[in-house]
């Protein structure tokens, strides 16, 4: 099975086409441009290098947020546009479990992924032993670091820290706003961004689980033309995951909100 697997939710860029879990090829980017100028180039660059057609491809992979939300859109329509045109399954992931994935075979610390949602806010998770034991959240660090460390002292008091993404610093700066302790905190700076061949890897085991136990001829038939809307990769049913609202969102809610108080008070 070839998979394109892409990224966009944060500052930089990622592609990469897996077949059967093998990497054929993956690029990266991050220059401080903006993904409308910089995703759909990088894309076609590695269709050609490999060299393949879209049409060749089996399925398609992006992550869906939390994150950046102008990135996460321009992501998620591009690789939409393709997966409506080739007729192929959409493979929704998770930025957050996207980060995690690389440390996931780590037993003995609880996994953090963190993206920086500004005002001292996190979009974040966490994993222990592979399976996620916090859910998916945006909130203010303070809160974020009482929450896991209360699941530590609980479920698994001996373990370390080990956090990753773009605010991967924060969770020791939560700490310090206390005063506590740090040294169990292991912060993966290599692990800043999301590396698009864990997406493609994670976009696999859904797509392998999904047909498990069918037999080859149902398996065959499952992802066709004809059935593809009756699965949850139907390109048209994917949507972004921002956990927050977006700015225009917030100025919306806040401009109903100041029409209502002067409504009230006349």
């Amino acid at each position: 099975m070839k998979i394109l697997a892409c990224d966009t939710s944060d500052a930089s860029c990622g592609c990469a086409v897996t077949k059967d879990f093998q990497v054929l090829g993956s690029s990266f980017l991050s220059v401080g441009m903006t993904h409308s100028q910089t995703f759909m180039p990088l894309l076609h660059d590695l269709m050609q290098r490999l060299p393949l057609e879209y049409q060749d491809l089996d399925a398609f992979a992006c992550t869906v947020g939390p994150g950046s939300f102008t990135g996460i859109r321009i992501g998620l329509s591009a690789v939409k546009a393709m997966a409506f045109a080739t007729n192929k399954p959409l493979v929704p992931v998770s930025s957050l479990y996207a980060l995690a994935y690389p440390l996931l075979n780590h037993s003995d610390a609880l996994v953090v992924p963190m993206i920086d949602a500004r005002n001292q806010r996190v979009f974040a998770s966490a994993y222990f032993q592979g399976r996620e034991v916090i859910s998916e959240q945006a909130v203010h660090i303070e809160k974020w670091v009482a929450e896991c460390d209360a699941w530590l002292g609980a479920n698994a008091p001996e373990a370390k820290i080990r956090t990753c993404g773009n605010a991967c610093h924060m969770y020791r700066m939560g700490r310090e706003i206390n005063h506590e302790v740090t040294t169990d905190i292991i912060e993966g700076h290599q692990y800043i961004s999301i590396n698009p061949v864990s997406v493609a890897a994670i976009a696999g085991d859904i797509l392998v689980k999904y047909i498990d136990g069918m037999d080859e001829n149902s398996a065959a038939m499952v992802f066709s033309n004809a059935n593809l809307s009756k699965t949850p990769f139907a390109p048209e049913i994917v949507v972004p995951s921002y956990l927050a609202m977006t700015s225009a969102e917030r100025q919306r809610e806040e401009k109903l909100r100041q029409e209502n108080h002067e409504n009230t008070t006349v």
